[in-house]
């Protein structure tokens, strides 16, 4: 990436340039536009002063035909000629008449090399010429009578007689206007035929109106309109390009060097119309500029006649665009200087500009990199009042929020519960949370980029990166993925059980797998001796039932009806084993209380020797092992308890009952109360001798779950367990432990006055597996 620094200098001083020359640019465009209007202005000039030319040359032409026309020889002529029953007399005026107006006409024709012809047509006489002057090479001459032709059949005989002259007379031209009519340019006519040499001819015609506007005859004056056209070429600039073209589309062009382009008439042209004279032929406006084939013009349209409103002349300068570029000029020397001096201050403002932003990012770059070091708390300056300071404080925000959504992810990933680890998508760890630490035994640091295969038994690892690389493939899950079971292996090698979970996610482009798992080794221990405390309640309450449907079905049968004492002993042995059913479901009851926390202690304080004492005296040993002693030990010695005296005295009774199921016939069941005055407890042992101890068990508060069937077997039954419950209720501790020899200690400590034994508990060994049954 370019620095910062060299991309302010490039950005700016490209700017500069750009304005600069745009400056440059805009500027000289603005004098060539300057220029170019001004050039256009002096070609609007030409334009106008050659149309004004025309107009004038028009103008000229009707007056010459009105001052024929105004002639008194002209009416009487044509008076004369209009009656052929005139007298001698009159026969001879009109000669004289003819003579004078072929004289005026000579004069006409002789005033202006234009003229070619001027003839008096009358139309009372069917439109035979009466009075003719021709001009040809050899000068200005009379046609004879002889020689005169009728034009009734002619274009511009028809024009004339059919234009309303009455219309005209009434609403037409004041002012010292006109009445005349001009012709459209053709070829000149003679005997109906086209005369040869050819001679394009425009035709100005002045009616001669009688005193009721009727019309008498008219004066006719053919002009060429070639000589026409190019008598005005004569004062233009030589470096001008001129066309001027009619309403007809007939045009004559005028080249720079002084050429002139023959007549080009429409429908006869003899090259084709070059881009600006087909421009003209279709421009709609009355004046303005046209541009094509790397020309410009100027135009503008004359109007020729009053009386004929179409009929027009288009007169246009002509110049290529190359030279009109050349006459405005490029780009001068000013406009050069201006353009490097700006450049020059664009340079300056670029460094000082450089400077005043560089600054501050300097400092904001110092402070990011410190924080990124790990050397100090980001702390941008967010105090600044400019725009820089408003972006370090919005930085700062974003900052702070990543960073407390960071340590609160942190925070719950560290005290989760549960194990939670990522790996990409080859198999590598990624993420490895504290509580994945505590179940493999690997410390983050140590798994970190290792392949996730090293948790796994070998039968396992062999398979995971196959697993994995088809699953990218397929894409598709041949497993489970939600709560699946599956083995673990840590770090001292050991496998354990575990539930695992797995999702796929992406962050950003980087495909990662999570998994979630927890240790299940506890769960499927507690599973199991649930399994086998529902076998010992199953049993325990199978018995009594057993022996109440025996005992009922014998009482049924009959087979003893004549034996009274039989039936009494069945009662009795019914009466008996109901009461043992209720001891166990109240039992059980209890034990859900215990579990629930519902059960509620009295708690008092007392003599446990003297309760000993008192259950002992009171003790009815089981009728089937008689001579079996329970005796107090003398070395006991008095402890003040502060617990509940009811439930106390039922764990007496459940370890009593307990210790006379595993103690032989004639045996002695010793119980023994010291006062631990250094640990601050009470201790309880009853020692069944008699059958040896099968293993080690130690019942204790830390253990949730309630003994094997193994155990009830060996004679703990469900009031062992209620024993343990209740003395871990008064925060006391309970052991089953062998005895030198033969025999079982029953070993119960319950703490003086109120303190707990949880001081005492921290200190014990970690239980094991066994202690967990």
């Amino acid at each position: 990436m370019i620095p910062l620094r060299r991309t302010i200098t490039l950005v700016t001083c490209s700017l500069a340039l750009a304005a600069s020359a745009g400056v440059t640019y805009f500027f000289n465009e603005n004098a060539k536009e300057i220029s170019r209007r001004a050039f256009l202005k002096g070609m609007q000039s030409e334009t106008q002063l050659l149309s004004l030319y025309y107009g004038e040359q028009y103008r000229q032409f009707a007056a010459d035909a009105e001052l024929v026309s105004k002639a008194g020889e002209v009416r009487s002529l044509l008076s004369e000629n209009n009656d052929p029953a005139s007298p001698a007399a009159a026969l001879a005026a009109a000669r004289d008449s003819k003579q004078r107006v072929t004289t005026l006409f000579k004069a006409l024709l002789e005033s202006r090399p234009e003229y070619k012809q001027a003839r008096l047509i009358g139309v009372r006489n069917g439109g035979k010429e009466i009075v003719r002057v021709d001009r040809d090479a050899n000068g200005v001459t009379a046609t004879p009578d002889v020689a005169l032709q009728n034009k009734s059949n002619e274009s511009y005989y028809k024009q004339i007689v059919n234009h309303d002259w009455h219309e005209t007379h009434a609403h037409g031209p004041s002012g010292g206007e006109r009445h005349v009519l001009f012709s459209p340019v053709t070829f000149n006519r003679e005997e109906g035929r086209i005369s040869y040499p050819l001679t394009y001819t425009l035709r100005v015609m002045h009616p001669v109106l009688s005193a009721t506007n009727g019309l008498e005859g008219f004066i006719i004056v053919n002009i060429d309109y070639g000589t026409l056209l190019s008598s005005s070429f004569g004062g233009i600039d030589k470096d001008s390009n001129v066309i001027v073209m009619n309403d007809q589309g007939d045009y004559m062009t005028y080249f720079t060097g002084g050429e002139i382009a023959r007549l080009e008439v429409a429908g006869q042209y003899t090259r084709p119309p070059t881009g600006i004279a087909e421009k003209l032929l279709t421009a709609d406006q009355e004046s303005g500029v046209l541009e094509a084939d790397g020309n410009i013009s100027y135009f503008t349209t004359m109007p020729i006649n009053p009386e004929q409103p179409a009929r027009k002349i288009k007169i246009a300068f002509v110049q290529p665009v190359a030279t009109t570029v050349a006459k405005i000029g490029g780009i001068g020397m000013e406009s050069a200087l201006a353009a490097a001096l700006v450049v020059a201050l664009a340079v300056v403002a670029a460094f000082i500009l450089i400077t005043i932003i560089m600054r501050p990012l300097n400092i904001l770059r110092a402070e990011v990199k410190r924080a990124t070091k790990g050397e100090t708390a980001l702390n941008l300056p967010v105090q600044w009042k400019n725009e820089l300071g408003q972006l370090a404080k919005a930085f700062q925000l974003l900052v702070d929020k990543h960073v407390q959504a960071e340590s609160r992810l942190r925070l719950i990933l560290d005290n989760v519960g549960e194990g939670i680890l990522s790996i990409d998508t080859s198999g590598k760890i990624v993420t490895f949370n504290p509580a994945c630490e505590e179940i493999f035994g690997y410390e983050a640091e140590e798994v970190i980029g290792q392949n996730v295969s090293m948790l796994m038994p070998l039968r396992h690892a062999r398979h995971h990166d196959n697993y994995l690389t088809r699953y990218q493939k397929e894409g598709t899950r041949r497993i489970d993925w939600s709560g699946r079971t599956e083995t673990g292996k840590r770090s001292d090698g050991t496998t354990f059980p575990l539930e695992l979970t797995v999702t796929e996610t992406m962050l950003g482009k980087r495909r990662l797998f999570v998994g979630i798992l927890r240790d299940i080794s506890e769960r499927q221990l507690a599973e199991k001796a649930n399994a086998d405390f529902l076998a010992t309640v199953s049993h325990a309450l199978r018995m009594p039932l057993t022996a109440i449907r025996d005992s009922l079905a014998q009482q049924r049968s009959g087979a003893q009806a004549s034996a009274p004492e039989t039936d009494t002993k069945i009662s009795r042995l019914t009466v008996d084993t109901g009461e043992s059913l209720q001891e166990l479901i109240d039992t059980l009851l209890d034990l859900e209380r215990i579990k629930a926390k519902s059960l509620k202690l009295n708690k008092e304080r007392f003599d446990l020797l003297d309760l000993v004492k008192e259950v002992v005296a009171d003790w009815r040993g089981d009728p089937e092992k008689p001579g079996l002693a329970f005796v107090t030990a003398p070395d006991s010695t008095p402890a003040i308890v502060n617990a509940d005296r009811k439930q106390v005295r039922r764990v007496l009774i459940n370890l009593l009952a307990n210790a006379e199921r595993l103690s032989e016939t004639g045996g002695t069941v010793d119980v023994t109360v010291l006062r631990d005055t250094q640990n601050r407890i009470a201790r309880l042992s009853i020692v069944a001798q008699g059958q040896p101890y099968p293993r080690e068990v130690a019942i204790d508060e830390t253990s949730e779950t309630p003994p094997s069937a193994t155990e009830q077997a060996e004679g703990s039954e469900l009031g062992l367990i209620v024993a343990r419950e209740l003395v871990a209720l008064h925060d006391g501790a309970m052991h089953l432990e062998p005895t030198q020899g033969r025999g079982v200690n029953y070993a119960v400590e319950l703490p003086l006055g109120d303190r707990g034994l949880n001081g005492l508990l921290r200190d014990r060994r970690e239980p094991s597996a066994a202690d967990l049954t």
